[in-house]
C-alpha cells in the first residue's frame, strides 16, 4: 500500500540514506488515529462506528472525505486542516497540534480511502 520513502539521517556528522517503509507509514496512521479520537471526533465521525459527539451536520465523515476525488489528497486536507473553520479546531486541541501531528491525521484520513 505504501511506497518506501527516502531521508537524510545526520549520524555523527555523516549522512545516511534510511528507508521509512511501511512500519512508519503504519505508526504514523495510528497516532492519526488517536489524534483524531481526541481532537477530531467532537465534529467529525472518523471512521465507521466512530460517530461525532456533537453530531455538527457539516463536518464531513472522515471516510467521505477520503473518498472524495477533490477532497481525498494531502494537499486539499493541509489546506483545510490549517484554515478557516479548523484553525477553531487548532485552537480546541490547545494549539498544540504541530506539523507532524496534522500529517498524522491527514496520514489516517487517506487510509481510509476505498481501494
Amino acid at each position: 500500500m505504501f511506497s518506501k520513502r527516502i531521508m537524510w539521517v545526520p549520524i555523527l556528522g555523516c549522512s545516511l540514506f534510511v528507508g521509512i517503509g511501511a512500519e512508519a507509514a503504519e505508526t504514523a496512521i495510528e497516532n492519526g488515529e488517536y489524534l483524531a479520537i481526541r481532537h477530531c471526533m467532537d465534529c467529525h465521525e472518523i471512521a465507521p462506528g466512530h460517530a461525532s459527539v456533537k453530531l455538527v451536520k457539516k463536518a464531513p465523515p472522515f471516510a467521505a472525505l477520503a473518498n472524495d476525488p477533490e477532497k481525498g489528497n494531502e494537499a486539499y486536507l493541509k489546506k483545510i486542516l490549517g484554515a478557516g473553520s479548523h484553525s477553531l479546531m487548532l485552537e480546541h486541541a490547545g494549539g498544540m497540534l504541530d506539523k507532524n501531528q496534522i500529517n498524522s491525521i491527514i496520514q489516517y484520513i487517506l487510509s481510509l480511502k476505498k481501494s
